[in-house]
């Protein structure tokens, strides 16, 4: 997960097991987290809201080895948009992927973006690996790994 920091970004993806995580099932996405500051985390009726929102920033283009593969435009005045992860398996290729981002957002420096790899998975499965507990203790937990920084990538 990168922060953004300027209106351009530009990145290589080297994925070298690209087909046999295609034959496992599993597939590459791209999303963009917005962190809202903290003291902006509060809705108009006072009840707190969660810092991180996915959503992707108010124009953004993302090119993916030369080929235009999203481009986000605002949404029409009145309208929501809606703003789900990108799925990027198809438009990329076994081993180096250059990917290219354009973003205009007066707020760009709250954007963060992260490409995961993920497996669909249903629900009874997800379920095996949740832990139980105390659910004040459990939102804890979850409030402190959001709030952590993200671990610095080599």
């Amino acid at each position: 997960m990168a922060a953004l920091s300027s209106a351009r970004e530009r990145f290589i993806l080297d994925i070298p097991d690209l087909r046999q995580w295609r034959k496992q099932g599993h597939e590459v996405e791209m999303r963009m987290l917005r962190r809202t500051p903290f003291n902006f985390s509060e809705k108009a009726d006072g009840k707190p809201k969660h810092p991180l929102h996915q959503v992707w920033p108010h124009l953004l283009t993302v090119q993916v080895n030369g080929h235009e593969v999203l481009k986000v435009k605002a949404a029409p005045r009145g309208r929501k948009r809606r703003d789900v992860p990108l799925g990027m398996s198809a438009n990329l290729r076994r081993g180096r992927n250059d990917i290219e981002l354009y973003v205009e957002d007066e707020r760009r420096h709250h954007f963060w973006l992260a490409v995961v790899r993920v497996s669909p998975r249903k629900p009874r499965d997800m379920a095996r690996h949740v832990l139980r507990g105390d659910p004040e203790e459990c939102f804890s937990r979850v409030c402190s790994l959001l709030a952590a920084p993200p671990p610095a990538f080599c």
